[in-house]
């Protein structure tokens, strides 16, 4: 059974990683309007009210793009809670977390069969391979020492 100083610790590496993957997420997904914006695939709008009708529509190398953002997303997101909880149960967990995420942006919208496969098998992996290379960069935290 954990400490509940570890538990605490183990919920604080998992916020800060779910955190980081959400952000890189949507930051390099908000790229994507500017690097495909001669491409007449991209013509989801938030008020599109046929958002699959538009999925139908998106090209190949944009739907990579975004898969390139779960992958990142993931990676970093394991790496950097990794780094805050020596383990990689925390690695583990911010990558279900985002995966989570996924399934439900899934749910709501369609999705080409290859993308959505792909997602699925993408999000774990990557923050457990993030979560294994930030071994080397685990901050080591010395408990407080009192002069006695």
């Amino acid at each position: 059974m954990m400490k509940k100083t570890n538990t605490l610790h183990l919920i604080l590496a998992v916020i800060v990683g779910l955190s980081i993957g959400i952000i890189i997420i949507s930051s390099i997904e908000s790229f994507a309007p500017k690097l495909f914006e001669n491409s007449e695939s991209y013509i989801l709008s938030a008020d599109s009210d046929d958002t699959s009708l538009a999925f139908r529509h998106l090209t190949t190398p944009l739907l990579m793009f975004v898969l390139l953002a779960y992958g990142l997303g993931a990676f970093f997101g394991g790496f950097v809670s990794s780094i805050i909880e020596n383990g990689i149960l925390s690695a583990l967990i911010t990558g279900l977390l985002l995966m989570a995420g996924g399934i439900i942006n899934l749910a709501l919208m369609q999705h080409p069969l290859w993308f959505t496969i792909t997602s699925l098998l993408i999000y774990v992996p990557l923050a457990i391979a993030g979560g294994k290379s930030g071994r080397f960069f685990r901050l080591k935290i010395k408990p407080n020492q009192t002069n006695q």
